[in-house]
Parts: structure tokens; sequence; C-alpha cells
């Protein structure tokens, strides 16, 4: 599983829907997103090249939770919003803190707001994730003979 599979699946079992494509797509995904029932959306945009050592994969992400709000917000309402998100947020990396699928650097938190053609404002994160497990090694011989992914 690929390290942006790894973000997704932390994302989906917080019960966070997960979006990831290029700039120019996630306006699209973002305008389709579901916010349905005050529900938070995260999208992610690697900011790095991945790095790849022994077998694991490591990079810089921009991790984005938002929901959506008016076009004419009030500062007082949206501060509100990015409250909620930045909970959200924090929830998110204790999870992958607790976790045993990926590490988390240091975090910064940036406020966002009328972004994209949709109207949502939020917080985005900004860390280098890193897995834990990566890729294995086929040295064994016995997963040399039988694993079809090790056979030469």
């Amino acid at each position: 599983m690929s390290l942006i599979n790894k973000i997704a699946q932390e994302c989906e079992e917080q019960g966070l829907e997960f979006l990831y494509d290029s700039g120019q797509g996630i306006e699209q995904l973002i305008a389709d997103a579901d916010f349905t029932y005050d529900k938070t959306v995260v999208y992610a945009f690697l900011l790095s090249t991945t790095n790849f050592v022994d077998g694991k994969e490591s990079a810089n992400f921009g991790v984005f939770f938002a929901k959506p709000t008016d076009l004419d917000f009030e500062a007082i309402e949206n501060e509100a919003i990015q409250e909620t998100c930045k909970q959200v947020a924090f929830d998110f990396i204790r999870r992958i803190e607790r976790g045993n699928r990926l590490t988390i650097g240091d975090v910064t938190l940036t406020r966002f707001y009328d972004e994209f053609q949709q109207n949502v404002t939020g917080v985005a994160i900004n860390a280098t994730f890193a897995e834990t497990v990566g890729l294995e090694d086929c040295f064994d011989d016995y997963r040399k003979r039988f694993d079809p992914f090790c056979m030469a």
C-alpha cells in the first residue's frame, strides 16, 4: 500500500471523506464532495518529491480539512468553522501518532478561506509523513519459492 493510500486510510477510518488529485483536478473533486451532515472533507497535495529509503516512502504533504461556508461569510462564523476543522486535524494527528502505519514530523498549521471555486474554509497542516513499514525484501527462501511477487 502506498504512502498516500495509508494517509487516505487514516482519514477514512476517522469517518472523513478523503480526496487526492492534482491542483486542477482537486477543484472538481471539491465541487462534488459530500459535505452533508456537517462533514469535514480532507484533501491532500504532495508538496515535495517522495523519498524512498529501505523500501519506505516519506514525503511532505499539505493536508486540508475543509467545510463549506457562505460566499459572504462573517469572520466570527468562519473562525468557528476553522476551529472545528482544527480539532478534526488534531484528532487525525493523534490517531497517526498512536498508530503503527505512519509517522508524522513537525506540523505547521495554516488557516484558509475562499481558495477554490467551491466556498470552503478550514485549516491545512503541512508535515512530513513516513511509512513505518514499506516494501518487503524477498530474501527468505520460502517466499522466493512460493510468493509470486518474489519469484525471479
